[in-house]
């Protein structure tokens, strides 16, 4: 149980030094969280099985967690579970893949969790659904793009991007296509494509964060998920392309591809 662990020892052994962006003293206190996120993430720990708190005290558990120092929360904390400007999210629709005439546009802040699941609902009610009735009577109701996907593909965003640099994750809706961009470099001499077809060792920009994600399955920390991402996408047709430059990584999908999408199919 997380009681029994050392927490220095651990966050030696992760690499986490006391210099990085994560391990600095934000400007919020324990007494800052939103109590709402913070019970939802205990529930999923419990729930993943990964470490069980005997005291929910959110105090102790932020201490165990590495994320305080008991009164002051580190900038890891407080962009999981404050609800502040540090995670900003920006949601836009074009008309068209030009991207010249904006249908709609969204920007919010708050704790990174929460945000990463409003992106990830407007993609699905952004998306088209199609319905098969695949040997049965009940019908199914099928995206054109694979909501699993999606997910991973926006939770990395959030937990691997380069939070200081203010820019915030962009979630953007064409007409062919969807890209949701992270901002902060690849790391050097590393692409999308090398985690893909190899067993990459994790490169981990914000490794506090991610730990702390993966003890509630939020997401994994063994460098898989863009694997994972490309082989749910293959399993149901969906094209799938990885963008990196000076500004970031972005994930583009392409819309109504694979079978069944019929006259809307736009992939090449």
């Amino acid at each position: 149980m997380m009681e029994q662990l050392n927490c220095e020892e651990m966050l030696r052994k992760s690499g986490i030094t006391n210099d990085s962006w994560e391990r600095q003293k934000s400007q919020y206190r324990v007494s800052d969280i939103d109590t709402g996120v913070f019970q939802s993430y205990l529930r999923k720990t419990k729930k993943a099985g990964r470490i069980h708190f005997v005291d929910e005290d959110p105090e102790v558990v932020l201490v165990k967690l590495g994320l305080s120092d008991g009164e002051w929360l580190l900038n890891a904390g407080a962009a999981l579970f404050v609800d502040c400007g540090i995670n900003e999210l920006q949601l836009t629709k074009y008309a068209s893949d030009r991207r010249l005439t904006i249908t709609d546009q969204r920007r919010f802040t708050g704790s990174m969790l929460p945000l990463a699941a409003k992106a990830v609902q407007y993609v699905v009610d952004a998306m088209d659904w199609r319905v098969a009735f695949p040997g049965k009577l009940e019908r199914e109701e099928i995206p054109e793009i694979p909501v699993d996907a999606v997910r991973e593909a926006v939770i990395n965003a959030f937990a691997h991007r380069l939070i200081a640099s203010g820019q915030p994750v962009e979630v953007v809706i064409c007409r062919g296509f969807l890209e949701i961009h992270s901002p902060g470099r690849f790391p050097d001499g590393q692409t999308p494509e090398l985690f893909i077809r190899e067993n990459r060792k994790p490169v981990h920009r914000n490794p506090l964060i991610v730990r702390t994600l993966t003890y509630s399955k939020d997401m994994e920390g063994s460098a898989s998920g863009l694997k994972r991402m490309h082989e749910t996408c293959g399993q149901s047709g969906c094209k799938v392309a990885y963008l990196s430059d000076d500004s970031g990584v972005t994930v583009r999908f392409y819309r109504h591809c694979g079978e069944g999408w019929g006259y809307l199919s736009q992939c090449v």
